[in-house]
């Protein structure tokens, strides 16, 4: 382990360093904001092949400059050292000029290939909102560029940010680069400041891995996406080879690395408009790896709003021209359909056995995304240019030009979640009944709490169900952070799509990782991915792999409180069950109360419950408790003394004639028990559901409903919610043996959904946690309902197919939900409930108004809920 500080003071050349956004997903040019300090030293001269040192810089000396340049077209992006701000000393690295999200401060190190490096970095910018802001690296491979995000998050507005993260550098770079970039914010200016580039000790790649390949090869091809920087590394690409059967290009088959400009407005000026240039040399060394080695790599991709240069659909190629008519336009995508694929049938058959054709083209409304001129923010060219008609017209070429074996995907996030599904397949049917496509992407990037995998296989299925082919085509899962805790929810996650994914295995071609390791990943600050930031095998690798490798699993169990513990609160705690047997658990000021039933017909004088908390054993013997039928009830009551705080160690332990079984500690033969946690929680709040059944066939509100008690949903995080006590809603509950039926009553005098986002629509919103469960996590009977004020429907969670209706009042409107229970249920079931209405007040602000959640965090959490009692 070394460190080098190399201050060469020289002459500054600023040189253009043309490259890519190095997103998964990138986003257009926002409002910029420009910065113009009232003293400013501009940087001495730099020499091109100057390096900065490795070390801690703070840009307190004019030698501190020695190998940062403006990274740009030309020589517009300036970089100098500024005494305005810093976030230490007098200084900071002041950039300017920038025009493209790319544009940024960079300087080269003298990294050695195959080390470790950890860098971070301080950032500044006064754009007067949160931007999102990248610390990335650049490797050059045989003279082509290859780039990669180090780490990424959103920046506030005057405030100075750490972005940080980990890198390997390349044994085969010929030069590495690290510099700051945006998403969104090409022309804002910035400062950096406190740059730190640090040799670590560097943790070999182990070779004695179980291989992912291997593991699912009777299922189907496990793949990863690589950036072409991954070949700068020859120890991780033979590393990569072991784990995985096919590869995606992160970006380097996307249209801004392979449309060839400069070129094309060659063309162009000489006549021709529609023929596009292409180039393919960052495509290539993954390419010519898979061909020489017998893997397969899916084309990532033909046609995207985004990460496709503006000058693609203007005259001459020029960013500042004219758009082109529908024909130029639509000339043109087909010819570079054309040409990417007579390139690779020449050059790489067999190779490119599937494609993306289209990217993202539906938002999360259900709605395809609009035009440029509808939408300036938001809006994509491809509307503008072809309008509609872009996306069959691309698999129509697709299909002429692919060869027969190739399968063409449409690829999208988001899939299993309502309207964005069905807007998918009410596109995707009819280029199906043409005959032009072969399957849907789901890019899988989802959260630890949701969605369920049922939920997304509910989704595959009916894409299935048209006689299209699934790609798993992006997965990787958000966690808050890289505790053992966390980690171990990330493998079980992991465990439980791949293992629903392995039992649908003959609808799904493939599943395909996107990313490396947390240290590459695009989410690095989420920690998503099976490989630590030193490509070390995660808990989630070891999941998937051999699970033996995982630490015995901690369960969490909560007691509700501050109540008596009399059968109607039991009743209302969430049921934990082992076995045959389950526990509640209440407190109050005093002591918890557990509530043990246990399932046994046979008397045995042996058949005892034991509770474990802390490190205190409590036990009650069969004789001492009471006889049920099926069995008996053991209730504890424990002294609260040294047991109030948070989370308690705990376990429950059943005998049944000497033979144990246990809530947490499967084994039950450790020298030291192995105990869950134990923690509290208020009760919530009930309301109760009225046996019954609403007639909801007719276009008027079933009478029925008069006689039924109604709830406010009055709990809001701001009063502004109420506006003034203009706003109001109620709702109702009925239930019968398979549904439960919730009406809404709103007051609100401005009704808007003017926005393409549902929740920014005033909408009631419905939260069920089917039998309680309260795991934080949404199961496969779970379901988040929401539906607007002119009845259009969405869901973020469940499969339940809901029946809505709504009716606009002279003061608000009225909604009506059937939800189908997922499993029989009886009187007295308790399930988790909420209510939610998203008031979007004439200013346009959301404010959200709840029966019982105060956090708003029901999207991600079902514990967070209230509860409906199935009553007379």
């Amino acid at each position: 382990m070394h460190s080098i500080k190399a201050r060469i003071l020289g002459i500054v050349l600023l040189m253009a360093m043309i490259m890519s956004v190095v997103s998964a997903c990138n986003t257009p040019d926002s409002t910029s904001s420009k910065i113009t300090p009232p003293e400013s030293t501009e940087t001495s001269a730099i020499v091109e092949d100057q390096l900065s040192y490795l070390g801690t810089n703070s840009f307190e000396e004019d030698s501190d400059l020695v190998g940062w340049i403006g990274r740009g077209e030309g020589d517009t992006v300036i970089v100098s050292k500024s005494n305005v701000i810093a976030h230490t000393g007098a200084n900071s690295l002041l950039t300017q000029g920038r025009v493209l999200d790319w544009n940024g401060p960079g300087a080269a190190f003298p990294f050695v290939g195959g080390n470790t490096y950890t860098i971070s970095v301080w950032v500044y910018q006064e754009s007067g909102s949160t931007k999102t802001m990248v610390l990335s690296a650049e490797a050059i491979v045989n003279g082509v560029a290859g780039y990669q995000n180090v780490y990424r998050t959103d920046c506030a507005s005057g405030e100075w940010v750490e972005l940080s993260g980990t890198f390997r550098a390349g044994a085969d770079a010929e030069k590495t680069v690290i510099y700051v970039e945006t998403l969104g914010a090409g022309g804002m200016d910035f400062y950096i400041d406190d740059i730190s580039v640090q040799e670590q000790e560097s943790k070999a790649l182990l070779t004695d891995l179980p291989s992912l390949k291997e593991v699912y090869a009777d299922s189907f091809p496990i793949g990863c996406a690589v950036p072409l920087s991954t070949f700068s590394d020859p120890d991780l690409v033979e590393f990569l080879s072991n784990q995985y059967s096919t590869f995606t290009h992160e970006n380097e088959l996307k249209p801004e690395n392979v449309l060839d400009l400069e070129a094309s407005r060659a063309l162009a000026e000489a006549g021709d408009e529609t023929h596009p240039a292409l180039k393919f040399d960052q495509a290539k060394p993954l390419l010519d790896f898979a061909k020489e080695n017998g893997y397969t790599v899916n084309g990532h991709v033909l046609v995207w709003f985004s990460q496709t240069p503006d000058a693609f659909f203007k005259v001459g190629y020029n960013p500042d021209g004219e758009l082109v008519t529908k024909d130029v336009m639509l000339a043109r995508m087909e010819n570079y359909i054309a040409a990417v694929f007579a390139f690779m049938n020449e050059n790489y058959p067999g190779v490119v056995m599937s494609w993306d054709v289209v990217n993202e083209a539906v938002g999360d409304n259900g709605q395809l995304r609009p035009s440029r001129a509808e939408d300036p923010e938001n809006g994509i060219l491809w509307m503008d240019t072809i309008g509609a008609e872009y996306i069959p017209k691309a698999f129509e070429y697709a299909r002429k030009y692919a060869p027969a074996d190739v399968k063409l995907f449409y690829n999208d996030f988001s899939v299993p979640y309502e309207p964005k599904q069905t807007g998918i397949y009410d596109l995707v049917k009819p280029i199906v009944d043409a005959g032009n496509i072969d399957g849907v992407g789901f890019q899988a990037h989802y959260q630890m709490a949701n969605p369920a995998p049922q939920q997304v296989i509910t989704a595959m299925k009916r894409f299935a169900d048209l006689g299209l082919r699934i790609r798993v085509t992006e997965l990787d899962i958000e966690a808050a952070n890289n505790g053992e805790e966390e980690m171990i929810k990330l493998a079980k996650r992991y465990k439980a799509l791949m293992d629903a994914f392995a039992a649908n295995d003959d609808i799904i071609d493939a599943v395909v990782i996107w990313g490396i390791s947390d240290a590459t990943s695009w989410k690095a600050d989420k920690f998503p991915l099976l490989f630590d930031e030193e490509m070390q095998p995660k808990l989630a690798f070891w999941a998937l792999t051999d699970p033996s490798k995982l630490p015995a699993e901690k369960k969490f169990a909560n007691s509700f409180g501050s109540v008596s513990p009399d059968d109607e609160n039991f009743s209302k705690a969430t049921k934990y069950s082992f076995g045959d047997d389950y526990f509640r658990v209440l407190y109050d000021d005093v002591n918890f109360y557990v509530r043990v039933e246990v399932s046994d017909t046979t008397v045995d004088d042996n058949d005892e419950v034991k509770i474990f908390i802390i490190d205190e054993i409590h036990s009650l013997s069969r004789s001492e408790a009471t006889e049920v039928d099926g069995g008996y009830i053991a209730n504890f009551s424990l002294p609260l003394i040294e047991k109030s705080k948070t989370l308690n160690d705990f376990d429950v332990l059943v005998m049944d004639a000497g033979v144990p079984s246990a809530w947490n500690d499967a084994s039950n033969g450790a020298d030291e028990r192995l105990l869950g946690k134990l923690g509290k929680k208020a009760m919530p709040g009930a309301v109760t559901a009225v046996y019954g059944t609403p007639d909801i066939s007719g276009s008027e509100l079933d009478e029925v409903w008069d006689d039924v008690e109604a709830t406010p949903v009055d709990k809001a995080l701001s009063s502004d919610a109420f506006e003034g006590g203009k706003v109001a809603v109620n709702f109702k509950t009925m239930w019968s043996e398979d549904h439960l039926y919730v009406l809404v009553e709103v007051t609100d005098p401005h009704l808007d959904d003017s926005s393409a986002t549902n929740y920014e629509q005033d909408s009631a919103e419905i939260f069920l946690d089917e039998n309680n469960d309260r795991s934080g996590e949404y199961g496969d009977d779970d379901g988040q309902y929401r539906v607007n004020f002119n009845n259009i429907f969405s869901a973020d969670h469940g499969t339940a197919e809901v029946v809505t209706r709504t009716w606009i009042t002279e003061d608000g409107f009225i909604a009506e939900f059937a939800i189908p229970f997922a499993s029989a249920t009886e009187m007295g079931d308790v399930h988790g409930l909420d209510v939610r209405y998203n008031n979007i007040t004439s200013g346009g602000r959301r404010h959200l108004m709840n029966f019982w959640d105060m956090t708003d965090s029901g999207w991600k959490d079902t514990s967070v809920f209230g509860l409906v009692v199935l009553g007379e």
